[in-house]
């Protein structure tokens, strides 16, 4: 009997942590309070009112609509909320991707802002460098499934750039190796995207041997405690996107083959974020001035 009292306590526990519930009840509070503040409400809810609010705040969680104009922090909070963004990103601009006009890291960011206010100008430099594209000119088409796919995986992507650039540095010299390390400062690891300004500069070539970086890979991604609550690829999926890959690779030939293998596309595919989306995004502007 007390075996099976701690199994359903471990369930339990695994349900709340796996689904981020904790999360969703603690931004629940918050934005109930902020709502009360906001309406300079001094009398207490009653249960019905209560009830209301959070059974409207759990079928937003649920719809993909909670995401819209609120902060960087909580966008990225739960593998969910990621998705549900970009969801709402793909319907607020998908006319954009069917123009063949080009814009600059800066305007990229200008629009992504409109729909979170203080999404980093470095995420939107990791996606196209990691993916070949030009800062100052891509257009939305390219840049979206690159973004989809670093705003998703950010931490896991970062990691990685920073055993690639490990990889590069052994192959060469102590001194030329301290070279490199100079170059890769905390803040440019956090940025992810200095590997070609070090290359250029220490006269480290682009490729690395790809086995070696698909081990460390792996094993970064069976290792790596955080990655319990932040998207990574699974072992299996890593496999996928070094097969057929000639001897040395770029770090954006890995992240190219990362956008193209089923088990890393399915999470962006039209048919997924259409589910996402399935209520109209004029909801998601009439909700976003709650705050919710």
């Amino acid at each position: 009997m007390q075996g099976g009292s701690v199994s359903h306590k471990q369930s339990a526990e695994a349900y709340l942590k796996q689904h981020h519930v904790l999360t969703y009840l603690e931004d629940a509070l918050t934005q109930l309070v902020l709502q009360d503040v906001s309406t300079s409400s001094s009398a207490p809810r009653d249960a019905k009112s209560l009830a209301t609010f959070f059974a409207e705040y759990f079928t937003s969680v649920q719809l993909g609509l909670h995401t819209a104009f609120r902060e960087f922090a909580f966008v990225i909070a739960t593998p969910h909320n990621r998705l549900s963004f970009l969801s709402v990103c793909n319907k607020a601009f998908k006319n954009l991707r069917v123009l063949n006009e080009s814009y600059s890291a800066l305007e990229l960011h200008s629009l992504v802002t409109l729909i979170c206010p203080d999404m980093p100008l470095e995420l939107i430099q990791r996606s196209l460098i990691n993916c070949a594209l030009s800062l100052n000119g891509t257009t939305f088409s390219d840049f979206m499934p690159a973004f989809q796919l670093q705003l998703y995986m950010d931490e896991f992507l970062c990691d990685a750039a920073k055993v690639y650039r490990t990889l590069q540095a052994l192959n060469y010299s102590s001194h030329e190796e301290h070279s490199v390390t100079v170059v890769i400062s905390d803040q440019e690891s956090s940025s992810c995207h200095s590997s070609r300004a070090a290359a250029a500069t220490n006269n480290v070539p682009e490729t690395i041997e790809t086995s070696m970086f698909r081990e460390r890979l792996k094993q970064l991604v069976s290792t790596v405690t955080r990655y319990e609550s932040h998207p990574k690829p699974t072992v299996q999926a890593l496999e996928d996107a070094f097969t057929g890959c000639s001897v040395r690779l770029t770090f954006q030939q890995f992240f190219k083959n990362l956008l193209v293998i089923p088990a890393i596309s399915q999470y962006f595919s039209s048919e997924r974020m259409e589910r996402l989306s399935a209520t109209s995004l004029s909801k998601v502007s009439n909700d976003g001035n709650k705050k919710r």
